[in-house]
């Protein structure tokens, strides 16, 4: 019994017989048991899922001699384990408890049961073990694609939340950038849960191309990235040139330049085109004025009797949503010369019959010129030009039509003097017929009655003249013209000191055709004036010739 006292004592057996009784004696000693305790310190602990913590299991002799005991513990959650180093201890000595965890012991609270195992005795002892969940995060970046121009910045905003644990701070970096480009964060550091402007710039000289950034956010207990598609796309970016790059004028009249564009990267763009550098008194226009990049533009530079005689530097500019660009156009301004001068011609034929027949010029002409018209009409008097007419509204007056009674022939001079700016000229006939038409412009004439005398005749033969007439003074400017009819032989003119234009023809299938050469003279002294031409087989013919006074 675990009552009985400790100590030595004698005990006396006796033997009682019936005839005899005897007695021995035995020494008894009774002692305490082999004993002892255990316990665990500290006995209540915590760890993270996927994470271990210790306690230490300390034992005591309660009695008796110290023993060896074999260590074990019940009671753990799935995933866990229990380790003590040693796994055996003498009464008296400590083991440390190793409890391990993995990712998914389930989180909660546990009692565990620490039991010593003796030769003469068995003790436990109990550890309260909590298993929590790590202090973790995730992060995001919206959007999650962003696409940026050389030389730009583009945004996204990075996101994090807490997915178990306590939030807790979280630093942001990036790599995986191309090579000119920089990643910045808007803070650059925050708690879990919270969000930051990542903003990603690049250099004019960042490879085009699409990139995946890799955006970290490194926590106390935790590491986590996301990726980011970054396209970097070369600007929408175009070229200028001007053709031709350098033009002369003389003072008065006007000049063109082709303006071209190209599309250097991206995608075309509308421009507005502009010019600056202009001299005193000149104008600058663009036919359209506003282009798509690739697309070109009619450049017209306009100058007055003014306009400062020199060499200029205009500068035309092209101004587009994402770039703007600019060339140069050389511009020489001379001085006008004195007295009549032949400026440009316009020509017109057709290949079947018809009311109106258009010549248009090269370039438009210039304000306050000549315009003298020289036409062909396979009509004879019966059905002459009505009327000409041009964009400007400008007044054309009929100097005379040359026929002969039975002929088929017409020939026709008019003009429109101190002419508005025009680009064509249109003649009209009451009934369709094959015309041929040519327009000279000239520049030094009198601009108001300008007429000084004319003249004209038609006839057949091989040979045609106009008949004489005599200018009032010697720096009158003559204009004439030679007309065949039925034929579309080859006209030259033979007047003396004359300049012919190319000759016109209208064939109409070869039935009936009407040819016509117009031709020009500035005068230097006064004397008879008279167009003539020559050709080689007979025809219908008409000439005409006019004098115009000088400014």
């Amino acid at each position: 019994m675990t009552s009985t006292p400790v100590g030595s004592y004698t005990l006396t057996v006796t033997g009682t017989g019936a005839s005899a009784t005897h007695s021995t004696s035995v020494s008894l000693t009774v002692t305490v048991p082999d004993d002892f305790s255990i316990s665990a310190s500290p006995s209540s602990v915590t760890v993270v899922q996927g994470q271990s913590v210790t306690s230490t299991v300390s034992t005591a002799v309660t009695s008796g001699n110290a023993q060896t005991m074999t260590l074990s513990a019940s009671g753990l959650p799935a995933g866990a384990t229990a380790s003590f180093n040693p796994s055996t201890v003498t009464a008296g000595g400590s083991s440390t408890l190793t409890i391990g965890t993995t990712s998914s012991t389930p989180a909660g609270s546990y009692t565990l049961t620490v039991t010593g195992t003796g030769a003469s005795a068995t003790h436990s002892t109990s550890v309260s073990l909590t298993v929590t969940m790590p202090d973790d995060f995730s992060i995001s970046a919206s959007p999650s694609s962003v696409t940026v121009v050389q030389g730009q910045s583009v945004t996204s905003t990075v996101s994090t939340a807490v997915v178990s644990g306590s939030a807790q701070t979280v630093t942001l970096s990036a790599s995986g950038l191309p090579s000119g480009a920089a990643a910045s964060f808007n803070p650059g550091s925050v708690t879990a849960g919270g969000s930051s402007t990542l903003t990603l710039s690049t250099t004019s000289s960042t490879p085009t191309g699409t990139y995946s950034v890799t955006v970290t956010g490194t926590g106390t207990s935790a590491t986590h990235t996301n990726s980011l598609t970054l396209t970097v796309s070369a600007p929408n970016d175009f070229s200028i040139s001007v053709s031709p790059s350098s033009v002369t004028v003389v003072q008065g009249q006007s000049a063109t330049s082709t303006v071209s564009t190209t599309v250097t990267s991206g995608n075309a763009q509308t421009m507005t085109l502009s010019a600056s550098g202009l001299p005193a008194g000149a104008t600058a226009s663009f036919n359209p004025s506003t282009v798509t990049a690739g697309g070109s533009s009619t450049l017209t530079i306009g100058t007055t009797s003014s306009t400062p005689a020199s060499s200029y530097t205009v500068t035309v500019t092209g101004t587009g949503a994402s770039a703007t660009h600019s060339t140069s156009v050389s511009l020489t301004v001379t001085a006008a010369l004195s007295g009549p001068r032949f400026v440009q011609t316009a020509a017109a034929g057709e290949s079947a019959s018809s009311t109106t027949l258009t010549a248009t010029f090269p370039t438009p002409t210039g304000a306050g010129h000549l315009l003298v018209l020289a036409a062909s009409v396979y009509t004879g008097a019966t059905n002459q030009i009505s009327k000409v007419t041009d964009p400007a509204g400008n007044t054309w007056t009929k100097i005379g039509a040359y026929c002969a009674a039975g002929h088929f022939s017409d020939g026709e001079l008019w003009y429109a003097a101190n002419a508005n700016s025009v680009t064509s000229v249109t003649v009209t006939v009451a009934a369709a017929a094959v015309i041929a038409i040519e327009v000279n412009e000239f520049s030094g004439v009198a601009t108001t009655n300008p007429l000084d005398v004319s003249g004209g005749a038609s006839n057949t033969g091989t040979a045609a003249a106009s008949g004489a007439i005599t200018p009032a003074t010697s720096t009158e400017l003559a204009v004439g013209f030679v007309a065949g009819h039925g034929s579309v032989q080859a006209i030259s003119v033979t007047a003396t000191g004359y300049t012919a234009q190319s000759q016109q023809t209208s064939s109409n299938g070869g039935s009936t055709p009407v040819s016509v050469v117009s031709a020009y003279k500035v005068l230097s002294s006064v004397g008879s004036q008279e167009m003539t031409g020559i050709f080689a087989a007979s025809m219908y013919w008409a000439s005409g010739i006019a004098l115009f006074r000088s400014a």
